[in-house]
């Protein structure tokens, strides 16, 4: 063992003999230091239970327990006559908790989806600046909403959302701008609803038609998609 120790020692790492003998004096002189060190922890250690003094120690122990059975008789009469007065005055601890949870409940505000401003929306919960600039741009777009369901249009907003806020939304006056299906021109017939063909065949009808007055008349113009147009009906004047 100590020939194959010397031999890593001196080939391996390239130790010389002289670096050897230091190394291992070295090593020594560790191992002789953590022996003195455990050897002063244990006369301490010895020291201090030879020097033990139980008397005082119990004498503390004695202060303590007086104290604990002192506290113990204090609080548990302090606790009777708190709990006595509860329940002797039950109506009034009980009006008092009704109150203050009603004055705790939060209020439900019902929004008016036709007239809140981007700050109205922003104070829902899960609506940022971003869906109230959206909100807002697409109600100006389809003049108004007729109802609180065409907000699941507006791009991003979740129809979970809309349905959870149902009860707290309002389509107030309702739709405030109307296309007439006489007067308007084509420079005023654009609508989200409305694609562009539709628009141009209707256009074109009425101008070689203008008997066309009501939404009953748009039955004669074959071309027309009804689906389109009933949905966009709230929308005519």
């Amino acid at each position: 063992m100590r020939s194959k120790l010397h031999y890593y020692l001196r080939f391996i790492f390239g130790l010389t003999r002289s670096e050897i003998h230091g190394f291992s004096i070295l090593i020594l002189l560790i191992l002789a230091w953590f022996a003195i060190s455990e050897f002063q922890d244990f006369q301490n250690e010895k020291e201090q239970a030879l020097n033990f003094n139980p008397s005082y120690y119990e004498s503390k122990l004695d202060s303590l327990l007086i104290k604990q059975q002192f506290y113990k008789k204090h609080f548990a009469a302090k606790y009777q006559l708190y709990t006595h007065s509860i329940k002797s005055t039950p109506f009034a601890y009980s009006t008092y908790s009704k109150e203050a949870k009603k004055s705790h409940r939060p209020s439900q505000v019902i929004l008016d989806i036709n007239s809140a401003d981007s700050l109205q929306w922003i104070a829902l919960p899960g609506i940022g600046p971003a869906f109230a600039k959206r909100i807002l741009a697409y109600r100006e777009k389809l003049g108004g909403f007729y109802s609180v369901n065409q907000l699941k249009e507006v791009y991003g907003i979740d129809s979970l959302w809309v349905n959870a806020q149902m009860k707290n939304l309002q389509t107030g006056q309702g739709v405030y701008r109307k296309l007439s299906l006489q007067k308007t021109e084509w420079k005023d017939f654009r609508h989200p609803y409305l694609p562009y063909s539709q628009a141009k065949i209707y256009l074109s009808y009425r101008k070689q038609h203008p008997e066309v007055n009501t939404f009953q008349d748009l039955d004669k113009i074959l071309l027309l998609d009804k689906n389109i147009w009933n949905k966009l009906r709230p929308y005519l004047d």
